[in-house]
């Protein structure tokens, strides 16, 4: 039988100059994968695209990559924002 070697990125939330999730995205890199799969919440600020780009860019996988964006790869959100979302069954504005 064969067997499957899967990568699963998730909430990856990229910020810049975050040179420890930088590092480690390279160290990934150095295997092989059949499929890779990323899901979402790739980015958390909008100054950090190109260092994200970077960092997902030489990924390889034998059968592809699939992604799907999440809320914070299409939206800005402020703190007031977020406020909101997370109360918004228990604070009236």
């Amino acid at each position: 039988s064969h067997s499957l070697e899967i990568l699963h990125l998730s909430d990856m939330h990229f910020k810049r100059n975050d040179k420890a999730k930088f590092a480690f995205f390279e160290g990934l890199k150095k295997r092989s994968y059949d499929l890779i799969f990323i899901t979402g919440d790739i980015i958390e600020e909008d100054l950090a695209i190109n260092e994200c780009l970077g960092a997902l860019k030489g990924f390889k996988a034998r059968y592809g990559i699939y992604g799907v964006l999440g809320n914070h790869d299409y939206c800005i959100y402020g703190l007031s924002d977020q406020i909101i979302y997370f109360f918004r069954n228990s604070i009236t504005w």
